[in-house]
This record gives structure tokens, C-alpha cells and sequence, in this order.
């Protein structure tokens, strides 16, 4: 049986930006207890080494959300997550340190609350209480564990790059599918999904995998509202290209640069990029006409189920 250490190692980061002019590292020694957690390590720190370090939480039992730092380079709750002998306990990414580990939230906080997660009605209740089975709102169901953490947003490759600044990020999306997928929601969804500029998302899946109650924020919220744009809202020009992109899967089983080029931006843009296709296809990285690959049939048999499943 492996036994378990005598002291566990936390290298935690250390910035004040008002008195600072750029962060440091301290490292402490703390004594392992059976079934540790990361915040109990930053308890001990702040309450035994005489060290001020900066950091939030309130609950200690995950419900809260506030208590999110990043730790070996993982987004985490410090209440739930297990201390490991040797950890570097960082605050959240694609937030502004406030001090230590404090992270300012509130750009995030306010990109949610311009979504409106609010349940929207346009016609009278028919009775009370309303029929609603659990059929009908397993959708919805499903978010009502998220705690607003952000560790979700927090983890997001697409927030990191300075070019996608308007992208609302997954737990503002959360927020926003928790009342779009209601059964008794009557509100326009789709044009505050645009704003957030949904289709920033690269599907990448670090949401779902950092998410500590376990929500599938990919699939079970985001890919869901890009659903209802493509379906609402066909004209946008994102939801026009995911749509070419996905006929032309559908039509030869592979994707054909130049096809989707012309489709998508036309043929005067196309033409622009002429010398482009020319190269790639001199690499042999583009065929000059699109070919269709076998099993064909049987990717257009898979695009049926999912139709079907919408």
C-alpha cells in the first residue's frame, strides 16, 4: 500500500498589480492530512506561516463556485480538488488578478447576465401548476448543477486569444442554454447566442473536461444553442458556412478546400485566392476536383440519424 507523504510542497503565486510590477512565487511546506484539499493547504499557509496570501472561497463544499484557481496548470474548485504532494497553485486563466489568487470575474459576470437567463413569457400559464414532465425538461435539467464557477471559461483556448475578446465564454452559454432549452421559455435565444459570438467556439471540449460537477458544456449547452441558431437563424453567415462545410462532408465524405471556398465566399473571392489553391494543390495537400470517398453511403446514413435526433 502507498503510503502517503509527510508534507505536501505549494509553489503559490504571488502578484499585487497595485504594488507590484510583476508576480513571484513562494514556495511552503505544509503538513499532509488524510483526504486534503488544496484549500486546506491555502488555510494552513494564511492561518500558520503568518503569509497574507490572497484568496477566495466561501462554502468549501462545492456550491459556492468562488473558490476556482488553476492548479499544474488545471483549472480547479481548491474546495473539492485533492492535494497532491508537489503542487503550483495559480490563479484562474483569462482573468485580471485582483491580488494573489483573487481573479476579477466581473466582465465574465457581466457577459452572462447581457445573455438574460431569464425565463421569458409571452402567453398566460394554462394552469397551475403548469404540466411539465421530467421528459420534457431533461434538457435544461441537465445545467442546473453548473455553479457559476467559471472554471469552465477559465479553460477556454478560444477567450486566450486576443482576437475572440467578444466571445461571452462556456458558463455565460450555461446560463444562456439553461433557459433556451426550457420547454416554457418564449425569449430570443439565438440573437443573444450570436452576440456572445457562439460560433467562436472551436469544440475543443476543455470546458467539458474541466467542469467539476460534471457538465458536458460542449454538447450539452453550446453545441445545443448553435443547433437552434442554425435552425432559427439561417441567414447569419457563421451559421451559413457551418452549413455549406457540413453539405459538402455530406455530398463527397471529405472536405474540398476549393469547394468550400467558392461556396461559401464566392467566386470573385475565390478567384482572389486562385494562386493559393494553385500551391496547395501542387503540395498535393487539394485534388482539382472533389472526389468522393468510399463508404459514402454510409456518412450520409450517419447525417440522417443526427437530422433525425434534432
Amino acid at each position: 500500500m502507498k503510503s502517503s507523504p509527510e508534507f505536501v510542497s505549494a509553489k503559490i503565486y504571488r502578484y499585487d498589480p497595485t504594488v507590484e510590477s510583476s508576480p513571484r512565487y513562494e514556495i511552503f511546506e505544509v503538513p499532509y492530512e488524510r483526504q486534503m484539499r488544496v484549500l486546506d493547504v491555502l488555510d494552513y499557509v494564511a492561518e500558520n506561516c503568518g503569509v497574507g496570501i490572497g484568496y477566495r472561497w466561501f462554502c468549501g463544499v462545492k456550491r459556492c463556485g468562488m473558490c476556482g484557481v488553476k492548479v499544474n496548470g488545471k483549472p480547479v474548485l481548491a474546495c473539492w480538488e485533492k492535494a497532491m504532494p508537489s503542487m503550483v497553485i495559480e490563479p484562474l486563466p483569462n482573468m485580471p488578478v485582483i491580488r494573489d489568487l483573487v481573479v476579477d470575474r466581473s466582465a465574465f459576470e457581466r457577459a452572462t447576465l447581457a445573455m438574460n437567463p431569464c425565463l421569458e413569457r409571452k402567453k398566460p400559464h394554462e394552469a397551475f401548476p403548469e404540466p411539465l414532465t421530467h421528459k420534457d425538461f431533461a434538457d435544461a435539467f441537465k445545467l442546473m448543477n453548473c455553479i457559476e464557477c467559471y472554471v469552465c471559461t477559465a479553460a477556454c483556448p478560444v477567450l486566450a486569444d486576443a482576437d475572440h475578446r467578444d466571445f461571452a465564454g462556456p458558463a455565460s452559454f450555461v446560463q444562456l442554454a439553461k433557459v433556451a432549452l426550457h420547454p416554457k421559455d418564449e425569449g430570443n435565444r439565438v440573437a443573444r447566442a450570436l452576440k456572445g459570438d457562439i460560433y467562436a467556439c472551436v469544440s475543443c471540449y476543455q470546458c467539458s473536461n474541466v467542469c467539476p460537477v460534471g457538465i458536458n458544456v460542449l454538447e450539452d449547452a453550446i453545441e445545443k444553442l448553435k443547433r437552434q441558431c442554425a435552425t432559427q437563424a439561417p441567414l447569419n453567415r457563421e451559421v451559413r458556412e457551418g452549413q455549406i462545410f457540413s453539405d459538402i462532408i455530406k455530398e463527397f465524405g471529405r472536405v474540398h478546400p476549393p469547394t468550400l471556398m467558392r461556396r461559401a465566399k464566392g467566386l470573385l473571392q475565390s478567384i482572389s485566392k486562385f494562386f493559393l489553391v494553385v500551391t496547395m494543390y501542387r503540395k498535393g495537400k487539394v485534388q482539382r476536383r472533389p472526389q468522393t470517398v468510399e463508404g459514402i453511403d454510409d456518412i450520409r446514413k450517419l447525417f440522417e440519424v443526427v437530422e433525425k435526433s434534432r
